[in-house]
C-alpha cells in the first residue's frame, strides 16, 4: 500500500506539471510571442496569437478542360496555413500565404481559351504598384461602381476593396494590403466574409546565378480580420445603409480594435524574404517537408518539452526505486502476523 501511494504522489505531481506548463504555454501565446517561421523560398516572422503552428504544402499544377470552371487552374505554388488561427471565417478562406513564380503565360493552364486569367490578374497588380492608384470606398447603391481588386489564386466569389488600402514594401518587395468583402452573395460585410488581404510582387528578377527560375515572386496574404466590436446597426435599416454603416467603421477604426490586430498582421507582411533557389521549377522534391522550423510542426523539442521528458525520467526512476524493494519481498516476509510457527 505504501509503495502505491506513493506511485499516485508521483503521478499526480506529474500531471500537476504538465497542466502547469500547458496554462503558461497559453499566456505566453496570448501576449504576442514572436515566432520565425521559413518554408523555402518564403520565409517570415509571425506572432503566435495568430497561430501556434504554420504548415507548408506543395500544391502542384493544375489545368482544367474546355466546360470546366476556370478557377479551378492555377501554377504550381507554395501554400502556407496557419493552425490555431483564432477567427474562422464562412468561406474557409484563409489564414493562408500563397507563394507562386509570376510567368510571363499561363495559358496552358486554361487549354482552349483565349485569354488568360492569371496573367490578367498579374498584371493589374503589377499596374496598380506601379501607379498607385487611391481605392474609393463602395457607395453601396445601384449602378454605381465598386473596387475589385485583382486576386491570386482565383476564386468562385467576388472581392469587394472595403477599407484600409496601404502600400507596404517587404524585403524583396512591395505591395498592397486592404480589407476586402469576399462573398458569393450580396449581403452587408460580417465577421465571415471580411479578409485582410495582402498582394505582393519582388521587385527584381532572381540573382543571375539563378538563371532557370528566371521570374519574380508572387505574395498572396488572407487573414479573416474584423472589427472586434462590430458597429451597431439601427433597426429596419435597408441593405444599403447597413453596408455603408460598416464600411464607414471599417476605414476610420484604428488597426488596433480589429481582431486580429492589424498591425499584427502588417508586421507579418512586413517581414517576408525571398530566397533562392525556388523549388516550384522542379516540383516537390526540393521542398521542406510540412511543418516548418520553431512553428511547433516539426518535432524538435522547445525548452517545455525538454523539462517534461526530464521530469518523466525523474519521476519513472522514483516508482521503480519505491517499488522495487516491495517485488522483492512477499507478504508473508513483511507482515509477523502471517509467518508460520
Amino acid at each position: 500500500m505504501k509503495a502505491l501511494r506513493i506511485t499516485l504522489l508521483y503521478v499526480t505531481s506529474f500531471v500537476a506539471l504538465i497542466l502547469l506548463l500547458q496554462t503558461d504555454n497559453r499566456m505566453s501565446a496570448a501576449s504576442g510571442e514572436e515566432r520565425d517561421a521559413g518554408c523555402t523560398p518564403l520565409s517570415f516572422t509571425y506572432d503566435t496569437y495568430l497561430g501556434h503552428t504554420v504548415v507548408c504544402d506543395y500544391v502542384p499544377e493544375q489545368h482544367v478542360l474546355p466546360g470546366k470552371p476556370y478557377w479551378e487552374a492555377h501554377p504550381a505554388y507554395l501554400k502556407l496555413q496557419f493552425s490555431g488561427y483564432p477567427f474562422p471565417n464562412s468561406l474557409g478562406l484563409g489564414p493562408t500565404i500563397y507563394v507562386f513564380p509570376v510567368h510571363d503565360s499561363y495559358s496552358s493552364l486554361f487549354p482552349g481559351r483565349q485569354d488568360d486569367p492569371w496573367l490578367e490578374q498579374v498584371h493589374a497588380l503589377q499596374a496598380i504598384l506601379r501607379d498607385r492608384p487611391a481605392w474609393t470606398a463602395p457607395a453601396w447603391q445601384a449602378g454605381q461602381p465598386m473596387t475589385n481588386p485583382p486576386l491570386l489564386p482565383l476564386i468562385n466569389a467576388s472581392n469587394i476593396y472595403l477599407a484600409k488600402q496601404k502600400y507596404m514594401s517587404f524585403g524583396s518587395g512591395s505591395g498592397v494590403r486592404y480589407l476586402a468583402q469576399v462573398s458569393q452573395g450580396t449581403v452587408p460585410p460580417s465577421q465571415s466574409d471580411t479578409f485582410y488581404i495582402f498582394q505582393g510582387i519582388t521587385d527584381e528578377d532572381p540573382p543571375y546565378e539563378y538563371p532557370t527560375y528566371g521570374k519574380r515572386i508572387h505574395i498572396t496574404a488572407v487573414f479573416p480580420a474584423f472589427l472586434a466590436e462590430p458597429p451597431g446597426v439601427p433597426p429596419n435599416v435597408d441593405f444599403a445603409a447597413q453596408a455603408q454603416l460598416t464600411t464607414n467603421a471599417l476605414e476610420r477604426t484604428d488597426g488596433a480594435a480589429f481582431n486580429p490586430d492589424l498591425r499584427m498582421l502588417d508586421n507579418l507582411v512586413a517581414s517576408f524574404k525571398i530566397a533562392y533557389p525556388l523549388p516550384l521549377a522542379d516540383g516537390p522534391g526540393l521542398i521542406d517537408e510540412p511543418g516548418m522550423p520553431d512553428s511547433g510542426a516539426t518535432g524538435i523539442p522547445d525548452p517545455y518539452i525538454t523539462l517534461l521528458m526530464l521530469a518523466l525520467c525523474t519521476v519513472a526512476a522514483g516508482i521503480a526505486l519505491r517499488i522495487q524493494p516491495a517485488l522483492r519481498s512477499s507478504p508473508r516476509e513483511t507482515d509477523p502476523s502471517l509467518r508460520s510457527e
